[in-house]
């Protein structure tokens, strides 16, 4: 399900691209992100506000931030960190 602000409009992998995470109407199990890691923050209120949560956040190679893990993690959801998927 993709959700990038700039591809709204567009479609990927047969999908709609969703401006938010707020704007996904279906359970999902992995949130992936392709984020500079001092940008994660900004994005964590959007993550736990998502209804079921995500059962894991998985941040691609390169992508690091303990303080955005340990607030996932703290919240009940799974964090990789710095692996490509």
């Amino acid at each position: 399900v993709p959700v990038n602000p700039s591809f709204v409009g567009r479609a990927l992998w047969g999908e709609p691209v969703r401006a938010a995470l707020a704007e996904i109407g279906e359970p999902v199990d992995i949130v992936d992100v392709f984020r500079r890691p001092d940008q994660l923050l900004a994005h964590l209120d959007d993550i736990l506000a998502m209804s079921p949560r995500p059962r894991v956040v998985w941040l691609q190679a390169g992508i690091r931030n303990d303080a955005f893990a340990r607030a996932l993690l703290d919240a009940g959801i799974d964090v990789v960190q710095d692996r490509c998927t």
